[in-house]
């Protein structure tokens, strides 16, 4: 990951990633921490809550691209479906 500075509270991020989902998520809670560090609500964050919510997403991408990261163990996914028509 490569940081660079712009104006006055601007950041440029560029990373490389596999997993495209994986990674704005990881960006769009690290910018969800800085505004409640800022803001002094660093301790409403639920960050337990959060990396699991990535590690889903990581293991999703995983199982998609056929590949199973070793830190992360598969685990079975419930998924519901509404039924179309009330059948």
């Amino acid at each position: 990951m490569e940081l660079a500075s712009g104006p006055a509270g601007r950041f440029h991020v560029h990373i490389e990633y596999e997993n495209e989902q994986l990674a704005l998520g990881a960006i769009r809670l690290g910018a969800r921490l800085v505004e409640a560090a800022i803001c002094d609500r660093l301790a409403k964050v639920d960050l337990p809550r959060e990396l699991e919510r990535l590690r889903a997403v990581a293991e999703i991408g995983a199982s998609l691209r056929g590949r199973v990261d070793e830190r992360y163990p598969p685990r079975l996914l419930t998924l519901a479906a509404a039924r179309a028509g009330g059948e």
